[in-house]
């Protein structure tokens, strides 16, 4: 199920703010657009702490045997710069548009230690270096 129509104004912005191969620069030092049309295998990339979004196309990593899907229904978060292997679906037909938010470290930092009397034990989960997971937006339409 791809939860971001192709025709969304989102995904239309993101194109026009990213009109060339690669990481793309915004007015905000710490988001970037990332466009590509090629399919890339078996990639060997090292991400910054931080959130990746993808609004058209698809990507996946691979860590430690574990597969990392991020696509229009999955994000991707990293906490700690970790190189992995990575694989990506695009054409010039339907590029591969993404969203990289990178995290401020030391808000991040302090975030952790507000929040870390909290939680309870049975709630802390296993720290990973990488995490994709569904997105969860109860009644967003992309508009």
């Amino acid at each position: 199920m791809n939860s971001q129509p192709a025709s969304s104004p989102l995904l239309a912005l993101a194109a026009e703010l990213a009109p060339r191969h690669g990481y793309n620069a915004t007015p905000l030092p710490c988001i970037r657009i990332l466009r590509s049309e090629t399919i890339l295998e078996d990639v060997t990339v090292l991400y910054r702490p931080g959130a990746v979004f993808v609004l058209q196309g698809s990507k996946q990593g691979f860590l430690n045997g574990e597969v990392y899907r991020y696509d229009a229904d999955h994000y991707l978060a990293v906490s700690v710069p970790v190189p992995f292997r990575m694989a990506s679906q695009a054409s010039p037909a339907q590029p591969l548009l993404a969203i990289y938010f990178d995290f401020d470290l030391h808000l991040a930092a302090e975030i952790v230690t507000m929040l870390e009397g909290q939680l309870g034990h049975e709630e802390r989960e296993k720290a990973r270096s990488l995490v994709s997971s569904r997105m969860n937006c109860p009644g967003f339409t992309g508009e």
